[in-house]
């Protein structure tokens, strides 16, 4: 006959085992969180070119969806200009890779990922190319080195303002090495920057 004490010993041992089981759990999902960024941005640069090679990507496509890889690429280099990419901004740059992998799988509708541009090589639904093209596209610009930040510093227009990176939706003061100097962003007081949802770069 199993006596109370043994029953007490019995549920404490499978409640040790169950929290070990769930750190275990919790460890592995953090590991596979923390692939890097460059190895899933060297992943798609493969999953593209062998997707062209079978056919199950045009060229305009595989244009589009190079493009947003080195944007992705572009982003973490001028992060790290700071010795440190903050945890927001590598889950913003995370969500862009899986976004992008969802337009390589044709899970999602190819299109640019910068903020602000369109999609260069299609065109909008419904809308036609224009007879003459008013400017002509100039030739990629090769990528920067990491750790070198070539984006101006812009000055705010009032003292006090918060340089909002509308990519990121982070919004940075000054002092921060970041002030005026990521590729998509405006100046706005930090109250606005709070209601539209912007938070605050750690």
């Amino acid at each position: 006959m199993v006596t109370t004490k043994e029953k007490m010993s019995f549920i404490i041992v499978c409640g040790f085992i169950g929290i070990f089981l769930f750190i275990l759990c919790g460890q592995a999902r953090q590991a596979q969180a923390q692939v890097s960024i460059n190895e899933r941005i060297e992943r798609q640069h493969k999953r593209i070119d062998q997707g062209v090679r079978a056919g199950h990507l045009t060229p305009d496509e595989k244009r589009i969806l190079t493009d947003n890889v080195n944007y992705v690429r572009d982003q973490e280099a001028h992060f790290k200009a700071s010795g440190a990419i903050p945890a927001a901004e590598r889950e913003h740059l995370q969500r862009l890779l899986d976004e992008n992998s969802h337009m390589i799988d044709k899970k999602a509708p190819v299109k640019t990922l910068r903020a602000g541009t369109g999609s260069p090589g299609i065109g909008a639904p419904g809308k036609e190319a224009p007879a003459k093209a008013a400017t002509t596209v100039a030739p990629a610009k090769p990528a920067q080195p990491e750790g070198k930040v070539t984006t101006p510093t812009r000055q705010p227009p009032a003292k006090g303002m918060v340089w909002v990176n509308t990519a990121t939706k982070v919004y940075h003061v000054e002092g921060d090495p970041y002030y005026g100097k990521t590729k998509n962003g405006e100046w706005m007081t930090e109250e606005d920057a709070i209601k539209k949802g912007f938070h605050k770069s750690k």
